[in-house]
């Protein structure tokens, strides 16, 4: 019984006392006792020490592998916004977006938007002498799907820091990952994270993530919980 979001975790622990034979899992830092379930899975930035009902991972799962089908000389820019914990710059975004492309003349860049991008963004970013190099694809007209499919494309993905979760799906996809800075409005074990991972300054708003083997968290969890459970 696997319960995903906050909302699950009374029930799959209720299920779980209706159908004691059955293995309870949460995917998340439960809101209820870690002792309530038979097995949690939390991102390692959550802070929850890993134990054998514990399972750590790097980053939230994502449904993402390393399809083999990456493009030489294909970059994908992936914009986020404003968080809890970051504060849009418009002008630090450009700098960046205006970097990667005079760095990479040959390549082809795709640049997609987030729901948290600011509305007049694009406007501003098509008034830049390098706009025309950008094939650019607002997140209104992408369909379900369509960025993990350019993440299976990509050699190189530039994410803005605030989006994490894209940072880790581009790494599972086995791309090179770019992370573009933005102004941080605190500091906690989400940034600190980040900053754990991008080891390489290229330019002064852009870090670039040690490119080691992709990852392959969810089937090395999967793996794991039917080794326990069978054990």
């Amino acid at each position: 019984i696997v319960g995903v979001g906050s909302h699950t975790h009374l029930r799959v622990w209720l299920l779980g006392k209706i159908y004691p034979k059955a293995k309870t899992i949460i995917l998340m830092k439960p809101s209820l006792p870690i002792s309530c379930f038979d097995y949690t899975v939390v991102p390692a930035h959550d802070g929850v020490a890993a134990s054998p009902h514990v399972l750590v991972t790097q980053g939230a799962l994502n449904p993402l592998q390393n399809e083999q089908r990456h493009v030489t000389g294909r970059i994908l820019i992936a914009l986020g916004g404003s968080s809890k914990r970051h504060q849009w710059n418009e002008a630090q975004v450009l700098k960046a977006i205006e970097q990667i492309v005079q760095q990479h003349p040959q390549s082809s860049v795709i640049l997609t938007t987030s729901r948290r991008t600011p509305e007049n963004f694009l406007a501003h970013l098509g008034q830049q002498s390098y706009a025309a190099r950008l094939d650019i694809y607002p997140v209104e007209r992408t369909p379900q799907g369509w960025i993990f499919e350019q993440m299976q494309l990509a050699d190189t993905v530039y994410v803005t820091e605030d989006s994490v979760s894209m940072i880790f799906e581009a790494q599972t996809a086995g791309c090179r990952v770019g992370v573009i800075a933005i102004d941080r409005l605190k500091s906690d074990r989400i940034t600190g994270m980040i900053d754990q991972l991008a080891h390489d300054q290229i330019t002064d708003v852009i870090r670039l993530l040690h490119h080691a083997a992709p990852l392959s968290e969810a089937d090395r969890v999967a793996s794991q919980i039917l080794g326990l459970s069978s054990s």
